[in-house]
Formats: C-alpha cells, structure tokens, sequence
C-alpha cells in the first residue's frame, strides 16, 4: 500500500510518500519531495529529492503549478491514501491561490481512484507535538525523535535569530524546504495511524 502526505503550499509544497506493508501497515520504505525557491542569480544545486526553481521559469502562476502538481504526481503514481493539512482558520493573504493549488491536486488523486483525507493543521501539530499551537521548531524537535530522519539530515536546518529580542532561538517559521517536508511527514504519519485504528 502507497500513502503520502501532502503539505501543499503555492511556492514550497512537502510531500512524503509512504510504502507501507498491505497487512502490518509497518512502513517498508519512506520518499520526500520538496521544492526550494531560488533567487534569479543563485547557482545552487539541490540534493537529490529537492526540486529548485526561479519565478522566471514560468509565464504564470498556472504554468508553476504544473511544474509543481505534475512533480508530485510523478512520486505519487499509484497512491491509494492521499493526505492534505487542511486550510487554516484565520487563513489569509493568498488564500485562492492556495486553493486552486490543492483543488488541482485533490481533483487529480481523487480521479486516480485514490482516498483522500483532510486534517486541520491544530490537529496535526497536536498529533505531532501534543501541543496544537506548536511552532516549526517544535514540530522538527518531535521529528528528531522519529526513524526516518535520515530524509531531512541533508537540507538547511531552521535558522538561529543572531540578535534581538529573539536573539539565540530557532526561527519560528522554519525553513523551506525542511519544514515542509517535516509537515508532510506528520500528515503521512497520522494517516498511517488512523489506518491502523480502522483495522484493528
């Protein structure tokens, strides 16, 4: 069996993908996707299961969510549980970008004959963290003490505030794209165990 989490987002979606075994529902395998925004001058390179790519490279928002949606439907070719942090309550800002990126997404798993399911993100970082109002660094902190932190070991760690008010604690944004994929992580996760409550 093939689940995945999704963390979509308009610039940085996190996807993980689990391969799990069809009776123990004990996971064989786990795949990350991110996507990282580079400036229009920088020359870096990604690690593999990173995707880079500058604003320039597309004519419209439409044209980077496919280059987005069709990467992630690579990974996810033949998922039978897709999960998606469901929008925030007070969400604001590029909301209806937002929601054409996850509509597009859901309407094509949905299409494949996938099941989806939707978790709010309080219940998410409850799930996580035990705390419904964590910070990203909180939700790194509780993935350090997971089996597949190899799948991050690789990427920019969240950034330490060098001065302020703030001045020796971790960004509470997180980073891109360790973040995102953290997130993903959660959601794939928390699917898995409801899968496992509902047989048994």
């Amino acid at each position: 069996m093939i689940i995945a989490g999704l963390d979509v987002s308009t610039t940085s979606t996190g996807c993980v993908k689990f391969e799990l075994d069809d009776t123990t529902l004990s996971i064989i395998s786990v795949e990350r996707l991110g996507f990282k925004k580079l400036s229009e001058t920088s020359k870096e390179v990604p690690p593999n299961g990173i995707i880079a790519y500058k604003d320039s490279q597309f004519n419209t928002f439409y044209h980077k969510l496919m280059f987005i949606s069709s990467n992630i439907k690579t990974l996810l070719s033949g998922v039978n549980y897709v999960s998606f942090e469901d929008y925030a309550f007070g969400a604001a800002g590029k909301i209806t970008m937002l929601a054409e990126a996850c509509g597009h997404l859901k309407t094509h798993f949905f299409l494949e004959g996938a099941s989806l399911r939707l978790y709010d993100p309080t219940s998410v970082k409850l799930y996580a963290t035990g705390k419904g109002n964590s910070k990203k660094p909180d939700m790194f902190d509780s993935f350090s003490n997971k089996p597949h932190t190899s799948i991050v070991t690789d990427l920019p760690q969240i950034p330490v505030h060098k001065k302020g008010k703030n001045a020796g604690l971790r960004n509470k944004d997180g980073i891109s794209p360790l973040s995102d994929i953290v997130d993903a992580y959660f959601l794939c996760d928390m699917l898995r165990s409801e899968l496992m409550l509902r047989n048994g």
